[in-house]
C-alpha cells in the first residue's frame, strides 16, 4: 500500500476556530520540557486568550487587596496581553468598589483555569495606571455593548429598590451611538497589571506539572516544581 503523507503540525496562527485556536496555544504549553520556552509559551497562550472566549482564561479570577488589608476576588475580562511589557490589561468601572483598590502599586493576582485542558495559571503582580493616551485608544477600541455598562446610573454597587441594570430605559435593549456613549468614558478606567510572578500547572493522569517563574528585574528566573 502507498504510503500516506504524515499531516502537518496545525500552527497556532492557521484560520481555525476560536477553541481549537486556544487548544492548540495550550498544549504547547503541556507540552514544553524546557523552562526556557515556557514562559514564552504561557503568554502567547494568553494573548490567544483575549480574543477567544471559548477558553476560560478569558475571563480569569482578579484578586485585590482593600486598604483594610481584606482581600476581594471577582471575575474580569481580559482585554490584552503584552509579553515584552510584562502587562495584562482589564477594564473596570471608575465608581467600582474595587478601583479603590488599586492605589499605586498595589499588589495584585490573577488565577486562571480551563478543567478541558487541566491547567491554571496564577500571576502577581502590580497595579498600573494607563496613560491618558493608552485609555483613549483603549476606549476607541472598546464595543458599544461594552460601553453601555459604564452608563449605569448610580454605579456599581449602589442599592437598588428593584432589580436591574441601572441603565438608561433606552438602551436596555439595545447598544447605545457614539454620541449616547461619550459620557460613559468618564468611569472607563482600563489599567495593567505588570506581572512579576507565574505559576503554572498541568493536571494530567501521568502525574501533574508545576513551574514556577519570578521576574528579576532583567529576565524570568524558573524552576520545576512538586505539584
Amino acid at each position: 500500500m502507498p504510503q500516506r503523507d504524515k499531516p502537518e503540525p496545525v500552527a497556532i496562527d492557521a484560520p481555525i476556530g476560536a477553541r481549537k485556536r486556544a487548544e492548540l496555544a495550550f498544549q504547547a504549553i503541556a507540552e514544553t520540557n524546557e523552562l526556557s520556552l515556557l514562559v514564552p509559551a504561557i503568554w502567547s497562550a494568553l494573548n490567544v486568550a483575549v480574543s477567544t472566549r471559548k477558553t476560560s482564561f478569558h475571563t480569569p479570577m482578579v484578586a485585590s487587596v482593600d486598604g483594610d488589608g481584606a482581600p476581594h476576588v471577582r471575575v474580569m475580562v481580559l482585554r490584552g496581553v503584552d509579553a515584552i511589557r510584562r502587562c495584562i490589561q482589564f477594564n473596570c468601572d471608575e465608581r467600582s468598589a474595587k478601583r479603590l483598590d488599586m492605589r499605586p502599586n498595589a499588589p495584585m493576582a490573577v488565577t486562571g483555569y480551563d478543567a478541558a485542558m487541566k491547567q491554571q495559571i496564577r500571576l502577581e503582580g502590580d497595579y498600573r495606571p494607563m496613560s491618558e493616551h493608552d485609555a483613549s485608544a483603549a476606549w476607541e477600541v472598546t464595543k458599544p455593548m461594552s460601553r453601555r455598562c459604564y452608563l449605569a446610573d448610580p454605579g456599581p454597587g449602589s442599592a437598588l429598590e428593584m432589580p436591574g441594570a441601572g441603565l438608561p430605559p433606552e438602551l436596555i435593549d439595545r447598544s447605545p451611538t457614539p454620541e449616547e456613549s461619550a459620557p460613559a468614558q468618564a468611569f472607563f478606567h482600563p489599567f495593567h497589571i505588570e506581572i512579576t510572578s507565574i505559576d503554572w500547572l498541568y493536571l494530567a493522569h501521568s502525574g501533574h506539572r508545576r513551574a514556577q517563574f519570578r521576574w528579576d528585574g532583567t529576565d524570568w528566573n524558573g524552576n520545576w516544581s512538586v505539584p
